[in-house]
């Protein structure tokens, strides 16, 4: 008579764990969170940029305040969840590290991933555009010229 009392509680306490650990690790599957969230930084400790348009190799580096601002404005209150399937995609069309005061890094391959992981952008976003504009802006479309 008095196990019965115990197997309950076992199973209760069972039930409560993979519930919660279940919620763990969907909680970034399901629910969007910005990119300052998830990397854990407001990003205005940012003092470098680097920038790499993946289709011709072309890189620029970033250092002045306004330049700075302006991406990080971009992207740090941009809604991501992360995505169920984590195989990588084939390619990328613009690569951005931010490195803080501190010598930490935020690595965004725009689109994929944030940090490495693979993340959805929010759809109410135009990413497309926002990659389009940073290229345009900065000189990352031109065509790099390789030495032979």
């Amino acid at each position: 008579m008095k196990k019965k009392p115990v197997i309950i509680t076992i199973v209760i306490v069972a039930v409560a764990a993979i519930l919660i650990g279940g919620g763990v690790y969907l909680y970034p599957h399901l629910v969007e969170r910005t990119i300052s969230q998830v990397v854990d930084n407001d990003m205005t400790d940012v003092v470098k940029i680097e920038m790499r348009n993946g289709s011709n190799g072309n890189e620029v580096e970033l250092s002045d305040k306004a330049s700075i601002e302006e991406i990080t404005g971009l992207f740090k209150d941009m809604k991501v969840r992360k995505c169920f399937n984590q195989m990588k995609a084939d390619g990328w069309s613009l690569g951005i590290t931010m490195t803080t005061a501190e010598n930490e890094e935020i690595n965004l391959s725009v689109g994929q991933t944030v940090n490495g992981e693979i993340y959805e952008y929010d759809n109410s976003v135009n990413i497309t555009e926002t990659i389009k504009y940073l290229k345009e802006k900065y000189g990352l479309n031109s065509e790099q010229l390789y030495a032979e």
